[in-house]
């Protein structure tokens, strides 16, 4: 009997109101509580993504690094950085310049005419 009596006193608290006020507050932390979590989450896996492309591109730049690295090690590509770096040359050999000839074309024909007496005169009367 006695049994009994502490059993009914327990579910009278643990069904009571106030045990219902109490689950539901505790319900809402909880879920407030992930909701935090799962934001963080989302920016640590932004930051993961964004630590691999770095990651990748340092890789990618030490690749190239090592390759030039190799190039410069032979004779011939030491001589050709010191040629692209100092624009040197050789005994016997001759540094040709190129420049845009779309650019240079137009320019001459605006210059010359431009420079030409019968286009002054026949602009006179335009």
């Amino acid at each position: 009997m006695l049994n009994f009596q502490k059993r009914k006193k327990i579910e009278g608290l643990l069904y009571s109101p106030w045990m219902l006020v109490l689950m539901v507050l505790l319900t809402g932390f909880f879920i407030y509580k992930l909701a935090g979590i799962v934001i963080k989450s989302n920016e640590t896996n932004a930051q993961k993504k964004e630590s691999l492309a770095d990651l990748n591109k340092s890789q990618n730049q030490k690749a190239s690094l090592i390759e030039a690295l190799e190039d410069l090690e032979t004779q011939w590509g030491s001589e050709r950085a010191v040629v692209d770096k100092f624009r040197v040359v050789k005994e016997g050999e001759g540094l040709i310049v190129i420049l845009n000839p779309d650019k240079n074309v137009e320019n001459e024909k605006n210059h010359s005419k431009d420079n030409s007496l019968w286009n002054s005169f026949r602009n006179l009367f335009k």
